[in-house]
Order: structure tokens, then C-alpha cells, then sequence
């Protein structure tokens, strides 16, 4: 199935263009997805889902055809563009081909005009299969990347599109859904662990995630799950290495996050840093919003979590792990810290509760 848009800001025109009999003829070949007056609203769907025929008129205001045309040849968003035109001036014409465009439409639009120009692409697109779906989704993880790596506001709604995106690619087959939904999990994880290669430690892989998917009951559900896992690696990176810390509090951050096996005391990280531990520790705070102190003992609870739920780890192999000589002390930190003791979170986490 070959989805199909329609672009042209006067929505008779549309109307007419929708009851041709070449979409009933071809009900089972061309879905006619999209039906729109507003280019600049299909230049944004063409930039997150995969269309394969574009016919959209060249006179429109904001968004020309042909500067919607000019977007997607730079772009590739979509592989057969059709321009529609009350203008019979070879101009438009000669522009739209250069512009990349399959072919050319004068109006008013027959059903003899419209098919052998939708058999001929359907030729083309079978003839020449395309990866368009996977670029969109690749181009959808990138956005998610960069809102967690700049705490972008907009993070809700770029999960939600790259989602989408692999919704679109599997279709209605559910398990294919979260396959796919993993694999873009996978990518995620791994682009984020080039730029921290940290934050593995803090946040689970995607190997538990991917069962989950695959076990998901509906793609609401898959998508929660989904969301879920991009939720902790945005709060991953918003809470240990946000954006706005000073030079200096990078530095400290970047430390700590790399040698969390050591005892980290305010004096040898400031002489790590070389500068004076009073300074070190009020810019820290200032920057953070949380004391150098407490900063490291909330990384290393954190840790301690996905140690305790990932691994099977003895209560000495993970104090030794963090840098803790007294499992007791340790056990202290994560109880004040979650409110619990490590057996309860431990048990909590066995029977799913966690």
C-alpha cells in the first residue's frame, strides 16, 4: 500500500480530486492518507512519516508547490511528486521537473488524467523500493537524542513522533511494533552512551525493555514502555550533566562520573580540578542545585539500584564496586535515600513491583 497526499488550498478542489474512480479502482494500492490545504502543515508530515505520492498545486499561499517541491527534492521527502495547475505556462512545468517532480497536472483534473499518471508511478515504486521509513524513523531518534542531550521542552512530543514513525513502519502487526520500537531503543541507548559514557550505569539496556515490548498487549501499552525508558535517560542527563554548568562544574561533574569507584572527598577533586575546595564546592552548588556531597551519593544510590535489579552481585562486590569499605554504611546511604532497605527494594523488584 502506497500512501498518497493531497495538497491544495482550496479544499472543492480537494473534494473533487478525492471522489475520482481511480481510488476505488485502486482502493487496495493507494491509500489516501492525507487531504490538506495547509503546505506548511504537510511539509511537517512529510518531514516525520513516509508519503510516496505527492500531488500538490503550485499556487498557494506561505508554502508555494513549487517551494514544497524544493523541500522535498533537499529533503528526499517522498519520491513522486505530481504538481497540479490551473497555468498551462511551460514555466511551471519546466520548473517542477527540474524541482524533481514525476510529472505535471493542468486542472481541471480527470479520472483519464489522473490514472495513467498513478499507474506509472506505481511502476516506479514497485520498480524501485525505497528506505524512506527508516530514514525517517533514524532522522525521529536523532531529535529524541538531541532534546535529552539539551533538555529540550519539546521532549514529550518528539518520543511520540518517533513512535509514530515505527508504527507507520510495522503496520498493524503488534510484535513487529515492538521490534522495531527495540531497535530504535537500541540506537538511542547507544548514541547516548558515545556522549556519556556514563550513563549505562544509571539507566538499564534495552534488554529488559525489548521482552517487555514484545509481551505488550497493545501499541499504547508498547509506547508507554517506550516512553518510559526515554523518560530515564532524559532525567539521567538533566540530573547529572545538564546544560548551563560552568567550565568548572563540568569538570567536577565529568570527574565524579568517571572514577565513582573511588572515595571522591571534596579535597582530592578540587586538587584533581586544582583549584580551592571552598570555591569548588559553592560553585558546584550554585550550578547543580545540590551540594558536591550529595551529588555523589545520589549517583552512587543510583547505581546501586540498577546493580541491585541488573546483576546478581553480592552486597561486598558492590560496596567495593562504588567505593564503599562498610556494606553497612552503604545500606545506610540507600535507605535514606529510597526509604527502604536493600532487601525490601531487592524483593520489591523480584516480584515486579519495582
Amino acid at each position: 500500500m502506497f500512501n498518497v497526499m493531497i495538497v491544495d488550498d482550496f479544499r472543492v478542489f480537494i473534494t473533487q480530486l478525492r471522489r475520482l474512480d481511480v481510488w476505488k479502482r485502486y482502493s487496495d494500492t493507494f491509500n489516501l492518507k492525507y487531504m490538506l490545504t495547509d503546505s506548511r502543515q504537510a511539509l511537517d508530515i512529510l518531514r516525520r512519516e513516509c508519503i510516496d505520492i505527492l500531488i500538490t498545486d503550485i499556487k498557494m499561499p506561505k508554502l508555494s508547490g513549487l517551494d514544497l517541491l524544493r523541500y522535498v527534492r533537499d529533503e528526499k521527502l517522498c519520491r513522486c511528486s505530481v504538481l497540479l495547475s490551473e497555468y498551462t505556462e511551460f514555466e511551471y512545468a519546466h520548473e517542477a521537473i527540474i524541482l524533481g517532480a514525476f510529472d505535471y497536472i493542468v486542472k481541471p483534473v480527470t479520472d483519464s488524467m489522473l490514472t495513467p499518471i498513478l499507474e506509472r508511478a506505481l511502476k516506479y515504486l514497485t520498480e524501485n523500493p525505497d528506505n524512506r521509513e527508516d530514514d525517517v524513523i533514524n532522522s525521529n531518534i536523532e531529535a529524541v537524542c538531541h532534546s535529552i542531550i539539551n533538555g529540550n521542552e519539546n521532549f514529550p512530543d518528539r518520543i511520540h513522533t518517533l513512535a509514530e514513525s515505527c508504527g507507520n513502519k510495522s503496520g498493524e502487526n503488534l510484535m513487529r511494533y515492538g521490534i522495531i520500537l527495540g531497535d530504535a531503543a537500541d540506537a538511542l541507548f547507544s548514541r547516548l552512551n558515545e556522549e556519556y559514557p556514563w550513563i549505562k550505569n544509571i539507566v538499564s539496556s534495552p534488554v529488559k525493555l525489548r521482552s517487555a515490548l514484545l509481551q505488550s498487549d497493545s501499541k499504547s501499552a508498547a509506547e508507554g514502555l517506550f516512553t518510559g525508558f526515554c523518560n530515564d535517560l532524559f532525567v539521567a542527563v538533566k540530573t547529572y550533566y545538564p546544560q548551563g554548568m560552568n567550565e568548572l562544574t563540568r569538570n567536577v561533574a565529568e570527574y565524579i562520573l568517571a572514577n565513582y569507584s573511588q572515595k571522591l572527598t571534596l579535597s582530592d577533586v578540587a586538587d584533581a580540578c586544582f583549584v580551592n575546595k571552598s570555591h569548588l564546592s559553592h560553585i558546584f552548588k550554585v550550578n547543580m542545585g545540590i551540594s558536591f556531597v550529595d551529588y555523589i551519593v545520589k549517583y552512587k544510590m543510583q547505581m546501586l539500584r540498577l546493580m541491585i535489579s541488573d546483576t546478581d552481585m553480592t552486597m561486598n562486590e558492590m560496596a567495593d564496586e562504588l567505593g564503599y569499605d562498610d556494606c553497612k554504611y552503604m545500606s545506610r546511604l540507600f535507605k535514606n535515600t529510597y526509604r527502604m532497605t536493600i532487601s525490601e527494594y531487592k524483593n520489591g523488584t523480584v516480584n515486579g513491583q519495582k
